[in-house]
């Protein structure tokens, strides 16, 4: 199933490459890196970047909810408030895309194992699937699989330490939600924080959507 999903993806993204290259070259040598701007934003910390909103980005999944509140750039938003949800019936085998340059260097990604809004009378977190266990494929071949806290709601780290490419992130094990009517799985936040080399350009922009 992984190879038939990189093959179409790699079939959709096949311009990719040449967007990401006529980026970069657009993009202004003058671009901030480490000064006010950027250093006080959301985008980087503790000398690494979120890669999806300073570098040219792809993102998309496998199984999107119809609702556009529950669309792919619900978990891009900075908003745990919102999230991107599959389709009904569609857990297990349910994977996340992303893309970012070679260059770059990934480190780790920062993700929600579910949907952590709450209000007064629901809790979406404890109601809804949440995910234990992913597998992480750079470029087609898996790097290793990794286990997830369904107990913490707040964003949790995957150490990866490897360079840019298509990555998928594969849904391999969940938690049923108290709601059994539900079935779906979701994510309030995705997040991939690295390292980019001093002569390449950053500039804050969002990941285009598959």
């Amino acid at each position: 199933m992984i190879m038939i999903i990189f093959s179409v993806w790699l079939s959709v993204t096949h311009h990719s490459h040449q967007e990401i290259n006529k980026s970069n070259d657009n993009l202004s040598n003058g671009a901030k890196r480490n000064g006010d701007t950027l250093s006080e934003s959301r985008y980087f910390r503790n000398d690494l970047y979120e890669l999806l909103h300073t570098l040219p980005a792809f993102v998309g999944a496998s199984s999107v909810a119809k609702s556009p509140s529950l669309s792919v750039k619900s978990m891009l938003d900075g908003n745990l408030l919102t999230a991107w949800n599959s389709r009904s019936g569609e857990t297990i085998g349910t994977t996340i895309l992303f893309e970012v340059p070679a260059y770059a260097s990934v480190k780790r990604l920062k993700l929600t194992t579910g949907f952590t809004k709450s209000t007064a009378t629901k809790d979406l977190y404890l109601e809804n699937h949440r995910i234990r266990k992913i597998e992480i494929y750079r470029d087609g071949i898996s790097i290793g699989q990794y286990m997830l806290n369904t107990n913490n709601r707040e964003l949790q780290s995957v150490e990866i330490g490897t360079q840019g490419g298509k990555f998928h992130i594969v849904i391999k094990e969940t938690v049923p939600g108290s709601n059994r009517a539900w079935h779906e799985v979701c994510i309030s936040e995705l997040e991939v924080w690295g390292q980019i080399p001093n002569d390449r350009p950053i500039v804050i922009q969002e990941p285009k959507i598959l």
